[in-house]
């Protein structure tokens, strides 16, 4: 369970996300939509760690969350950084290098063609 507890996030005199609540229960999947500006991309950048709240806290099953429950967790930001002249299978590949893994560590339904290849 996912839980955000007053969570809060200024950059100088704006404030980006402000004493944010809600809790998403195991198994479910949820999106934020607003209008831009609205605190969407700043909130998951907090849950995910890539920037600290001013104030609050988020909690994964209770606790903090660490390097296994951010594995777990997929976010898709409006710039998406895919490469127009790279197939699917090549993002693929390049992104599971960019977190250490060989292709030898790739799921078999990748590495025999499901996704498909040059």
């Amino acid at each position: 369970m996912l839980v955000l507890e007053n969570l809060s996030k200024s950059f100088g005199n704006y404030q980006a996300v402000d004493q944010l609540s809600f809790t998403i229960d195991k198994g479910k999947i949820m999106g934020l939509i607003g209008q831009n500006g609205a605190g969407k991309t700043t909130t998951f950048r907090l849950i995910l760690n890539f920037l600290q709240a001013d104030e609050g806290k988020v909690l994964w099953n209770g606790g903090k969350l660490g390097t296994k429950e951010y594995n777990t967790i997929g976010y898709l930001p409006e710039e998406r950084g895919l490469y127009p002249r790279a197939t699917i299978y090549e993002q693929l590949i390049y992104f599971a290098r960019l977190r250490g893994r060989t292709k030898k560590k790739l799921p078999p339904k990748l590495m025999n063609g499901w996704i498909g290849s040059k």
